[in-house]
């Protein structure tokens, strides 16, 4: 996968989707030297059983790269890679969840920002909120990535590669200078956020640490999260939702979001309740 230039967070998470393989593998004592029509047809099913139409096709198309790779290195039989058949993948089998304005506001304003912590959960928050960030661009931000004269956010995307300048608006920039300010560890290190206390002060986040603060946060703020999805890309599908509503536009929705082309964007065209009411056709009422 470095060979194909292939992005860290991109290998890290083609990394998870072989793991679930190999673990059903060795939870069944199979061998890579044994694979064939049967074991395969048994890992599609517990795929079947386990996860999301989109997320089984994810694991299988990633699984095929590796079968490929372990077919040219001898580990798996020729043709092994053909055995899983054809891949369907449908990325819009569930619809993105969305939470409100109302709800957002209750999430930022159960934070205590009266504390080290809680300056900066509220800096990290506010930038998936209001930025719609994702999490791993936002724990491999760094000091230089701020650029306060020019109200702005410069960045490299971990998914895409792509730079990203976002403005700052004042909410945000100020909530970040606090952080920066009255909670930021004294420290050599580079990165923006780094653990505030404890034994890892001055050490930065994984990328799974600005999700663990929101569930956090809307469990505290009593969001009802029941049949939604409450991961930190929730947040920049609320953002979507919320930019659509004022009117603006998917090319306009497309930069701030850092997609590679508006096509992406416009599947949250669906979230615009008040524009889809415009389309909709009048049902005649037939008197039985």
């Amino acid at each position: 996968m470095l060979s194909k230039n292939q992005k860290p967070r991109t290998i890290e998470t083609k990394l998870s989707r072989v793991l679930v393989f190999l673990r059903f593998m060795n939870r069944n004592d199979y061998c890579l030297g044994q694979l064939d029509i049967l074991i395969l047809t048994a890992f599609q099913e517990y795929l079947l059983n386990n996860y999301t139409i989109n997320a089984q096709s994810n694991i299988k198309f990633t699984l095929r790269d590796f079968l490929r790779f372990g077919e040219e290195k001898s580990v798996v039989p020729d043709g092994t890679s053909f055995l899983l058949g054809t891949i369907y993948s449908n990325k819009h089998d569930r619809l993105p969840s969305t939470y409100t304005k109302i709800e957002i506001n209750k999430i930022l304003d159960s934070v205590d920002r009266t504390t080290v912590k809680g300056k900066e959960d509220y800096a990290m928050l506010i930038l998936l909120t209001h930025l719609g960030i994702r999490s791993s661009d936002i724990v491999c931000l760094t000091l230089d990535s701020l650029h306060m004269e020019e109200h702005s956010l410069c960045f490299m995307q971990q998914k895409t590669g792509n730079h990203e300048n976002l403005p700052l608006p004042e909410q945000v920039e100020l909530a970040l200078a606090d952080y920066i300010k009255n909670a930021r560890p004294e420290t050599d290190n580079e990165y923006l956020f780094v653990v505030c206390k404890g034994a890892n002060k001055g050490r930065p986040y994984g990328a799974g640490a600005p999700y663990h603060i929101l569930n956090r946060y809307m469990q505290k703020a009593g969001i009802v999260t029941e049949g939604k999805r409450h991961g930190t890309h929730s947040m920049r599908h609320s953002l979507s939702s919320s930019l659509l509503k004022e009117g603006t536009s998917i090319s306009v929705i497309s930069g701030i979001l850092g997609h590679s082309s508006s096509e992406i964007t416009s599947r949250y065209l669906w979230m615009d309740i008040e524009q889809l009411r415009k389309l909709a056709l009048e049902v005649p009422y037939v008197q039985i």
